[in-house]
């Protein structure tokens, strides 16, 4: 496909059949939004995808439906899709957005929490209490750490890091290993540039991704879960 997009085309039914993609694999790209430098986003490319030939490999394998062509169909103007749902069908499709975080669209309900972001902790004093949220990135429970696990979360500004004790963990330890959307309740501990948050409770905002989905159907799936990627957690 690079081959041939380096060859000039520009089209997407030029793509499909000098790069002899199926439409399986054409619906693949659409959903992760990858039409866009053919002017197609997310919705306008899976429709396209959908309306053409059941295998963009017609003219070959049947050259007489070929020969009768497709019914004229008229211009369908779409519905644009909300920058909410487009970021959560990235998260879906790749794993990320280079859209929006996710976390920009909670900022109001964060603040309400009076959780701080990844980036404001740089300025506060060490021994402070505080709250931070954001997407649970990685959890980490060494073995040479007598217990303790390690959180790294991440939202719009940046990552932050949290403690949990072995104590807190063992009164947590669902909400901690499965929550995709947390919120960490502690003390901010400093020692030089090393900042982390050692964590007192938590709150599950894991449920609240599900919002991000619920201004409008997804564009070919049914409701998914409320989870936008799966956290790398080592022990």
């Amino acid at each position: 496909m690079i081959a041939v997009r380096k060859a000039g085309v520009r089209t997407l039914g030029e793509i499909a059949s000098r790069a002899d993609l199926s439409r399986q694999a054409l619906e693949l790209l659409a959903e992760a939004d990858a039409l866009r430098s053919l002017g197609l986003d997310r919705r306008a490319g899976l429709w396209a995808v959908k309306g053409m030939a059941p295998e963009t490999r017609v003219e070959i394998e049947a050259p007489l439906l070929a020969l009768m062509g497709a019914p004229p169909e008229g211009a369908i103007q779409l519905p644009p899709m909300a920058l909410p749902l487009h970021v959560a069908e990235d998260y879906r499709t790749t794993s990320l957005s280079l859209k929006a975080h996710p976390c920009t669209f909670f900022r109001p309900l964060l603040k309400k929490m009076g959780a701080a972001t990844a980036a404001g902790l740089k300025g506060m004093a060490d021994g402070r209490r505080v709250s931070v949220g954001g997407l649970v990135l990685i959890r980490q429970r060494p073995g040479t750490a007598k217990g303790v696990v390690f959180i790294t979360l991440e939202d719009e500004t940046g990552s932050a890091n949290a403690v949990v004790w072995a104590d807190v963990f063992t009164a947590n330890r669902r909400v901690v290993m499965s929550s995709s959307f947390l919120v960490v309740h502690g003390r901010l501990q400093r020692a030089g540039e090393v900042i982390h948050v050692v964590a007192e409770r938590f709150t599950d905002l894991t449920g609240r991704l599900a919002q991000l989905k619920e201004a409008e159907a997804a564009p070919s799936r049914p409701a998914m879960s409320p989870r936008l990627g799966r956290s790398r957690d080592f022990h």
